[in-house]
């Protein structure tokens, strides 16, 4: 996802496909509908690491996160 992409969305200027609610919702470990609730996902550290506990072995779930987080970064 572009950043630029990524500010309208935020900002709520621009929406995004399901297809990348989807994603966006699988990578950071939360219900597709808590991306709208206004709940601080801030402090999901250690979420996020016991979901990469869980796909450690997987390479293309892996590549699909690294994907992702190296478009947001």
């Amino acid at each position: 996802m572009e950043i630029k992409s990524l500010s309208l969305v935020e900002t709520g200027r621009g929406f995004v496909s399901s297809n990348t609610l989807a994603k966006l919702s699988d990578v950071l470990g939360v219900a597709p509908a808590e991306l709208f609730s206004g709940e601080d996902i801030t402090n999901r550290y250690d979420d996020i690491q016991n979901a990469l506990e869980l796909i450690k072995n997987d390479y293309d779930k892996l590549n699909t996160v690294w994907v992702v987080l190296k478009s947001l970064i």
